[in-house]
């Protein structure tokens, strides 16, 4: 195993065929978005990942690209967002991701996609629309299973006390935009914080104020 440029190159001087990886994470500063159905690149496409210029190639199963590793990411290996697989790196266990020019079990080569090497773009940030929809799905952060507790929440007759508000209107935004077919739509943002200050008024005791409650809608 090796990391030397020179070495890695003079493996694909011989005939044999050779596989290469990125290991993902804070390590490389790379994370891999995967998808491998149809639903799952509806997904993509609904946060409009599939429109972001960052190096993207095919594999034996589908299309992966690569983002750039930021520090709110969770430490998880992979977190799922209604089967789009984010590939992190983090956790108890390092991961990685093949790469061109390797060879899948099939016998499908790994290929770039026109104009999506690391040699014609550099990787991008994932948008922030997506962040809320990943840190909803990961185990053990601040975001873990919000929707699913504002829910309950709202199933119930308590009030949301201070402590929880936060939570509980991050997990009604999230659950809102999870919905929304395109989140960039003129006065979806307007319409989903009226909804959440409906719940942020109604539900929380005290009420958070109305800027706080607008900045959870737009995180």
């Amino acid at each position: 195993v090796t990391d030397d440029e020179e070495t890695i190159a003079s493996w694909f001087d011989s005939d044999e065929p050779v596989n290469i990886g990125v290991r993902l994470g804070a390590a490389s500063g790379v994370v891999d978005v995967e998808f491998d159905s149809p639903e799952a690149e509806e997904v993509l496409k609904r946060f409009g990942l599939d429109r972001i210029d960052t190096p993207a190639y095919s594999s034996g199963r589908g299309v992966h690209r690569l983002f750039r590793f930021e520090s709110w990411l969770p430490d998880a290996g992979v977190v799922k967002v209604d089967g789009l697989e984010v590939r992190i790196g983090g956790g108890e266990k390092a991961s990685q991701s093949v790469i061109p020019p390797s060879w899948h079990k099939s016998g499908k080569q790994y290929s770039w996609l026109p104009g999506r090497s690391p040699e014609d773009v550099e990787p991008a940030r994932l948008p922030e629309a997506f962040k809320a929809a990943i840190l909803s799905q990961a185990p053990g952060t601040s975001g873990s299973g919000c929707v699913s507790r504002a829910r309950e929440a709202m199933a119930g007759q308590e009030p949301i006390r201070e402590g929880g508000r936060h939570d509980f209107l991050l997990g009604v935004a999230s659950d809102l935009a999870f919905n929304e077919r395109n989140l960039d739509a003129e006065g979806v943002e307007q319409r989903l914080f009226g909804l959440v200050q409906g719940m942020n008024v109604t539900r929380c005791s005290p009420p958070k104020g109305q800027d706080e409650a607008a900045r959870i809608v737009a995180d």
